[in-house]
């Protein structure tokens, strides 16, 4: 029997993971996330990869393993689960983050709790769950055997070894299931440019107690809403310096209630205020935890750089934590709230004047480390950018790999692995599937159109034609948005363009309104390219009396 693995997101691009092993006509899913739209998406709210692909295979799924809580790994599934409900595999804190998630699309998910060292079945697989560290707790590796070998997923790790809720990484299992054998691993490569070792989470405390002893009034740190360990970093800190804290943000809120009420938050009862509260302390015992590290326009640190927020203005005296890395793509929307909050008055520090972030992805000892500890026939980099997944191989080169046991994916690759032998074969299709307010599915035409737009402008071209004769009956109204004529001659030079080709037409031509408008639409983009030196989004309407 042949193993098939292929990616449908994540490869290639760091986010929106979503990964496929088929064996014997039986298929999991590992990893169901979203991504969130850099400037080139305007409008869209969310990336996930195509389902179209997997739909076509959906009575082959049995289910999906989740390795941890974060959206480019989770996030897709109140998408996915509806057209394809099959059991979800996720660890205690993951599900729970899951279940929020799920509560208004697809409620009644058949969600099955697993745990670190567990060994479960699912058809013909056998799944082994191996606890790794990351930046949220309860991230784990899996290992799928089946009688052609194994595939291990790393998932998104690095080796803390003094993670801030004390569980490391289980390198004995590792190390067992190198010993057993691993025929395929599919690592975590985001960090691999960074060379040496990850930094702790601890890193993070120690410059927190530093920045907290020297504020003077309000702290306000921002990260991912999933990031429990950096939360419960915040927790600790103001508990040691007399500060109640508030939370503002509806993801932040919800997760920080779930990850209290399943224990993988501790904190004093009297801690947390509410948000209605601020003005009710004084600025020196406040800390307030806001989403909104990546910039998104409609976070709350958003609407407070912008001075939009009700329930909190900036004042002379506050000090703003950005504790969280850009993800590429988003770099200027962050610099433009950080450059925002300096004009209203704040303090901003972040990762390039403070370690107030550590990344949760693995540097290239870690990943030569886990080479060496699972030992695998092949390798195929996962999670990163082609420039990552280069690396990584170089990496591998150094240690002995052959080219012919290392395999740089795309999403849609194929690969395949037959009595112990690897190869890639033809690819499925795959690729982004948009997704917002509302619609799901947005085509890419849309959006080519809005970048358009936002480009090069829009041209909207009024015309009113006889029935009978198809003569015009006014002069045509030519409305330009997003650009202005050159000069005051240019719009009578495109009139006259529109009534030279409608002159032309025949009666019959003249009475079908698509070929008319396609006439209209061609005419014009020449005289702006000719005339205009630009390429407007030319919308002709036509009306017949």
């Amino acid at each position: 029997m042949a193993i098939e693995l292929i990616p449908l997101g994540g490869a290639g691009e760091i986010g929106k993971n979503l990964n496929l092993v088929r064996y014997n006509g039986q298929m999991l899913i590992v990893d169901c996330g979203i991504s969130f739209p850099g400037e080139d998406l305007p409008g869209v709210d969310l990336v996930m990869p195509d389902p179209t692909y997997l739909y076509t295979c959906r009575d082959e799924v049995l289910g999906i393993l989740l390795t941890h809580g974060h959206e480019d790994h989770v996030g897709a599934l109140p998408y996915i689960l509806p057209n394809l409900p099959v059991p979800v595999y996720g660890t205690p804190l993951t599900l729970a983050l899951v279940e929020g998630k799920l509560r208004e699309r697809h409620p009644h998910a058949d969600l099955r709790v697993v745990q670190p060292g567990e060994t479960f079945q699912v058809g013909e697989i056998e799944v082994e769950v191996i606890r790794v560290t990351h930046s949220i707790p309860d991230s784990v590796a899996y290992a799928l055997h089946t009688p052609e070998g194994a595939i291990v997923f790393t998932g998104d790790f690095k080796f803390d070894h003094t993670p801030v809720d004390g569980q490391r990484t289980d390198f004995h299992q590792l190390a067992r299931v190198g010993e057993r054998g691993v025929l395929l691993l599919l690592s975590d490569c985001t960090n691999v440019e960074r060379p040496g070792w990850g930094e702790s989470e601890s890193k993070v405390s120690d410059a927190f107690y530093t920045l907290f002893a020297q504020a003077t009034g309000r702290i306000l740190i921002t990260t991912f809403a999933s990031n429990i360990h950096r939360i419960q970093q915040a927790f600790d800190m103001a508990a040691l310096y007399g500060r109640k804290v508030a939370i503002l943000g509806r993801r932040m809120e919800q997760n920080v209630e779930i990850a209290l009420q399943h224990g993988y938050l501790r904190m004093e009862p009297d801690l947390l205020i509410n948000s209605r509260q601020l003005d009710d302390y004084p600025d020196d015992r406040l800390l307030v935890l806001t989403t909104g590290s990546q910039g998104e326009p409609l976070s709350a640190l958003s609407q407070i750089a912008a001075d939009e927020y009700p329930r909190l203005k900036i004042r002379p005296g506050d000090m703003v934590i950005l504790s969280a890395t850009p993800i590429p793509g988003n770099e200027s929307l962050v610099w433009r709230t950080v450059n925002r909050l300096i004009r209203l008055g704040a303090r901003v520090v972040h990762e390039k004047i403070a370690p107030v972030h550590v990344s949760g992805h693995a540097c290239q000892e870690e990943l030569k480390l886990m080479l060496s500890l699972l030992k695998p026939r092949y390798l195929a980099p996962i999670h990163g950018e082609p420039r990552h997944q280069a690396l990584y191989l170089d990496l591998a080169r150094q240690m002995g790999y052959r080219d012919e046991q290392l395999f740089l994916l795309e999403n849609g690759s194929v690969l395949r692995i037959e009595k112990g032998v690897a190869s890639l074969s033809e690819p499925v299709p795959a690729g982004r599937y948009l997704i917002e307010e509302g619609v799901e599915g947005v085509p890419e035409e849309v959006i080519h159109d809005r970048r358009q737009i936002a480009r090069e402008g829009m041209l909207i071209a009024l015309v009113t034609i006889r029935a009978q004769t198809g003569e015009l009956m006014d002069e045509p109204q030519l409305i330009p948005r997003g650009f202005e004529w050159h000069n005051e001659a240019q719009p009578d030079m495109a009139r006259e363009a529109i009534r030279a080709v409608l002159d032309k037409m025949l009666p019959a031509e003249l009475s079908d309104w698509d070929n008319v408008r396609e006439e209209i639409s061609m005419t014009l983009r020449r005289f702006c390219r000719k005339h205009l030196s630009r390429r407007p989004l030319i919308v002709p309407i036509v009306t017949e009396v």
